[in-house]
């Protein structure tokens, strides 16, 4: 991009900090992050890799802040507030909640959790609001993903690159999940019990890359601001010339 899209210097050299930013930049610093929490694993003992990892562990904790950083940013009422970016800041927020175990601090269990309402003794007064609060956290997953879906099937949708990072966040997000469960699947569909180093690395790699959700959604949010800010930059060249 030249200096010309934008409307000043400064608003060139702030963009072009996050133009370099790009899918094969971020893909490296995710290796090296996941290098950095092999180290850890092989460094530690596990009582210290069990503190460090744990629920109430710094990823854990740290990942609270982040993600209501997030929400904060894309509330930002200094730039314009767009549908996709309401959804984002909602969905930031329960994640935040989620890391700070507000889904299941106020019923017997995770109100995301099928046998909390077939099998749980809770009220039907407990579950029918926790359930409809389930059931809007749900919606907005699934209307944020066809609103990405709908913009990726426009063809040039990932010449843009916070789409690019937007994709690379949502692929860490379904990794980081499938970590988190992988475990308990080996147990229950094939009886196997994952202890030890394998256990250990597998418990990192999930916490460490939950951590990282918030900052590659928040690189995304600048790029798209970037792009936004260029586009009406642009417009109001043409329109002034």
């Amino acid at each position: 991009m030249s200096i010309s899209t934008y409307e000043s210097r400064s608003e060139y050299v702030e963009a072009r900090g996050f133009d370099v930013i790009n899918l094969r930049i971020l893909s490296i610093a995710l290796l090296v992050y996941a290098l950095g929490l092999t180290a850890l694993v092989l460094i530690l003992s596990p009582e210290q890799k069990q503190t460090v990892f744990s629920e109430r562990g710094p990823f854990e904790m740290l990942s609270i802040p982040l993600w209501l950083m997030l929400a904060a940013w894309c509330f930002d009422f200094a730039h314009e507030i767009r549908k996709p970016l309401v959804v984002c800041g909602l969905l930031a927020l329960f994640a935040a909640a989620r890391e700070a175990d507000w889904h299941k601090a106020f019923t017997a269990d995770s109100v995301f959790k099928s046998n909390y309402y077939f099998d749980s003794p809770a009220p039907l007064a407990e579950k029918v609001p926790a359930g409809m609060v389930a059931l809007f956290a749900f919606a907005l997953i699934f209307h944020g993903l066809y609103l990405g879906i709908r913009f990726l099937r426009s063809g040039n949708a990932l010449q843009h690159q916070w789409m690019q990072t937007l994709v690379l966040g949502t692929v860490t997000v379904f990794a980081s999940k499938i970590l988190d469960r992988m475990i308990s699947w080996a147990n229950d569909w094939f009886g196997l019990e994952i202890t030890g180093l394998l256990g250990r690395f597998i418990g990192a790699y999930e916490e460490g890359f939950e951590m990282s959700l918030p900052i590659i959604f928040g690189i995304a949010l600048i790029q798209y601001r970037r792009a936004a800010m260029a586009t009406r930059s642009r417009r109001a060249a043409v329109l002034n010339a």
